[in-house]
């Protein structure tokens, strides 16, 4: 099975979700969680998100300040994510480099982990190395300043880690929910761990 996601002192407690299966959600319980975390009617929260400038990160950043959330941008390139995040079109974002990291997770009410190196590369061993560690990486920093933020009360009430999608394998004909097994390919074994959310109060 997939890498775990690294030891996480949060409260309340947490619930593993898996990822969604072929590049888009799937699993309905998954999807009405992530809603429920980042519900519009909910107050408005700063959410800091690695991984912001790819696929499922642009969108996630769009639909966050439609709901008038704040949103810090964790980045290794801020030269990249300027790019994508102009300050003229997005003043609700604030880029941060990684020396910036543990203030913003800090001073964050939820945490969304999207970051890894991308997959659409010829996968040599040497390669397939680096994808996982891209993500085991990124993962276990956030992890670690989310349980240095403080007391319970100071820490984000909300980690949402999301990394890889493939645990359960590939699929013409059959479709997968949280209950099916690994699967036993590359993704599901190097990149497919589970992704971990807590649980808002109310949910």
């Amino acid at each position: 099975m997939g890498f775990p996601t690294p030891f996480l002192q949060l409260k309340p407690k947490l619930i593993a979700l898996e990822p969604p299966v072929g590049g888009y959600p799937r699993s309905r319980r998954h999807m009405r969680r992530l809603r429920c975390a980042l519900n519009s009617e909910n107050p408005p929260m700063t959410v800091s998100i690695t991984g912001a400038t790819g696929f499922i990160g642009r969108r996630l950043v769009q639909k966050l300040l439609l709901d008038d959330h704040k949103v810090f941008v964790l980045t290794r390139s801020a030269t990249k994510a300027a790019s994508v995040f102009p300050a003229s079109t997005y003043p609700g974002v604030t880029i941060a480099e990684q020396g910036d990291w543990e203030a913003c997770v800090r001073g964050s009410s939820a945490v969304v982990n999207l970051a890894g190196m991308p997959i659409s590369t010829r996968w040599s061993p040497e390669v397939k190395q680096e994808i996982k560690r891209s993500r085991v990486n990124v993962t276990s920093k956030v992890v670690k300043y989310i349980n240095h933020a403080g007391n319970a009360d100071a820490q984000p009430s909300v980690f949402v880690s999301a990394t890889a999608i493939g645990y359960y394998g590939t699929s013409e004909i059959h479709s997968f929910d949280e209950s099916s097994p690994s699967g036993n390919d590359y993704l599901a074994e190097g990149m497919g761990g589970h992704s971990t959310s807590s649980k808002p109060a109310g949910c």
